[in-house]
């Protein structure tokens, strides 16, 4: 899981015309990702600085801490899976995946034996 950490509401905006002349828009929004170390097994020490991309009309993040939505992944026109960054807070995560996880995963099912 990545943590995001929002500390600035502040949104950058560029447009511009492609060559075939059609405008273009970018929002982004800084943010810093916690990345996890699987060498150690916990978030690396320092958090890498990122750019999220807002859509046109989206409130910039408020200040704090994020995980990705699971609605952030889909898979892309060649059944790829693809990433659309959108945050969530960490409660309404939990309350996003809760009831399929517990479908897919019931309490009683029998854990994997330790290799």
């Amino acid at each position: 899981m990545i943590i995001y950490e929002v500390d600035s509401t502040l949104v950058t905006e560029r447009s511009g015309k492609t060559e075939a002349g059609r405008e273009w828009k970018s929002r982004e929004q800084k943010a810093y990702a916690n990345l996890f170390d699987p060498a150690t097994g916990q978030l690396k020490r320092y958090p890498a600085e990122t750019k999220l991309r807002l859509q046109d009309g989206q409130q910039p993040y408020a200040l704090g801490f994020y995980v990705m939505s699971p609605a952030s992944v889909y898979l892309d026109r060649y059944d790829a899976p693809a990433c659309d960054v959108q945050l969530v807070t960490y409660d309404e995560y939990m309350a996003m995946t809760a009831p399929a996880f517990s479908k897919l995963f019931p309490r009683n099912q029998a854990k994997p034996a330790a290799v």
